[in-house]
């Protein structure tokens, strides 16, 4: 994974061995970069009750302490009458590689599936998130931190939501 040059795509199986919520929707071994990895994935939603999907992928064999968990969040604008437009979409990091995660929930049969693709980004951003990660490198360094720290793993829990402050000023611009 850690050298991820060609596009992923693959699919999970519904789980239908699962007893609680705490066992995984949707369950299978995929392989990428002719690595094998064990794939689980949970429908969640926010506090806002905004869905999303927990993805975490598990290296076997030598690779097995190489864990990843990524949140692939809900696509606002796919349009329902495009079926290629997929239902979860987010750009991640892993790695220190951006990466670009979609995700589509199909019938097939009486159960469902999964439809994953993962591929780099090449390192393509749209002017609006560069412009946000200078101002906040900017912050950063005149907070006293000279850059991002560097993590070798994403963090282990999603971010769930936003909470609201009251005690915020009515000026705020969103």
């Amino acid at each position: 994974m850690k050298n991820l040059t060609q596009k992923f795509r693959g699919s999970l199986p519904q789980n239908n061995k699962k007893l609680t919520d705490a066992h995984p929707d949707f369950v299978g071994r995929i392989q990428m970069q002719n690595a094998n990895w064990s794939a689980a994935a949970w429908l969640n939603t926010t506090k806002q009750n905004v869905p999303y999907l927990s993805l975490q992928l598990t290296g076997d064999g030598p690779a097995q302490n190489e864990k990843i968990k990524v949140a692939i969040w809900k696509n606002h604008e796919r349009r329902r009458e495009n079926s290629e437009d997929p239902h979860f979409e987010s750009v991640q990091e892993m790695f220190g590689q951006e990466f670009q995660l979609k995700a589509w929930v199909t019938p097939v049969g009486d159960d469902y599936h999964l439809e994953l693709t993962i591929e780099p980004t090449n390192g393509e951003i749209s002017e609006a998130l560069a412009a946000t990660k200078k101002r906040l490198s900017d912050f950063l360094a005149e907070s006293g931190v000279a850059r991002l720290l560097s993590i070798s793993t994403p963090a282990s829990t999603p971010v769930t939501g936003i909470t609201q402050n009251d005690d915020e000023p009515d000026h705020t611009p969103f």
